[in-house]
């Protein structure tokens, strides 16, 4: 199973001249609000599936995506497992964002409880307090944890990801 653990800096830049991969969304990550002095509005693109769906009389509940490419979505319609191409429009938005540095980072090394559990995507961890618990709890105390992870880490300064 691939997961990658790391712990990002928020940091003040210019938003003009930097990259999407070293930023972070404050609407796909609510919890980090404490960092929203932080934050600019930086233009994201989205695919407007829901609309593409109401225009086939379907809602987003009535299936499930089995493959998306170049910008064509085929879907499997739940209540008769008949196949479907979905073209939707693009919608441009603007979303807050921080700008992050990566100051450790740690690869594998969960035990299955981590999984089962379903906290691989969970929210991101501003705590040393819940930190400490998943090193205990899903990483068993493990050396490499804490090298990578928690001696790096600096409660009300940066925040751990699970991804």
């Amino acid at each position: 199973m691939g997961l990658d653990v790391s712990v990002y800096r928020p940091v003040s830049v210019n938003p003009l001249a930097i990259s999407l991969e070293s930023t972070v969304s404050l609407e796909d990550c609510p919890e980090l609000k404490p960092f929203s002095a932080l934050a600019f509005p930086k233009e994201e693109k989205f695919y407007d599936l829901e609309k593409a769906a109401a225009a086939e009389g379907l809602s987003l509940e009535d299936f499930e995506i089995i493959l998306v490419y170049d910008g064509l979505f085929k879907v499997r319609v739940t209540k008769d497992g008949s196949t479907l191409e979905l073209t939707p429009g693009i919608v441009v938005m603007t979303v807050m964002h921080i700008a992050v540095e990566e100051v450790g980072y740690q690869r594998r090394g969960a035990n299955q409880k981590f999984y089962d559990e379903g906290i691989a995507g969970s929210p991101c961890i501003l705590d040393r307090k819940t930190l400490m618990e998943h090193w205990e709890k899903y990483f068993d105390s493990s050396k490499e944890f804490k090298h990578n992870i928690i001696d790096k880490f600096v409660e009300g300064e940066m925040f751990v990801v699970y991804c």
